[in-house]
C-alpha cells in the first residue's frame, strides 16, 4: 500500500520506455516498474492468504472456528489491496481546486 500511494500519476505520463534519454535517465519507466512491484506484492499477499486458509485451516479440519481465522485473512488483504487503489486514484485525481494547508 505504501509504495502504490508513493507514485504520483504525473511520473507515469510518458511516451517511451528508453533508459537514457537527451537529458540523463528516465523517470517513467522507474515509475512504472515501481507501480508495478507495488501491485505485484500485493497480489502476492493475497495469494498467500489464499493458500494459508487452504493448507492451515481448510486442510487441516480445525473445524469452523478456526476457519474463520483464514477467512478473516483473505478479506483483510482483500481490503486492503482495494483500498490502496482507491486511495492511489484518490489522492492523485487532478482537479481545479488546489489547497494548501501550508502554516
Amino acid at each position: 500500500m505504501i509504495i502504490i500511494n508513493c507514485i504520483d500519476k504525473a511520473a507515469l505520463r510518458g511516451d517511451t520506455f528508453s533508459f537514457n534519454s537527451g537529458e540523463g535517465t528516465s523517470v517513467t519507466w522507474k515509475a512504472r516498474v515501481f507501480l508495478f512491484i507495488g501491485f505485484a506484492f500485493m497480489a502476492g499477499g493475497l495469494a498467500g492468504s489464499v493458500s494459508v486458509l487452504c493448507i492451515k485451516y481448510l486442510l487441516q479440519g480445525y473445524g469452523e472456528t478456526f476457519n474463520f481465522w483464514g477467512i478473516c485473512n483473505v478479506v483483510q488483504n482483500t481490503a486492503i489491496m482495494t483500498s490502496a487503489a482507491i486511495l492511489w486514484v484518490a489522492q492523485n485525481t487532478e482537479s481545479e481546486y488546489h489547497y494548501s494547508f501550508a502554516i
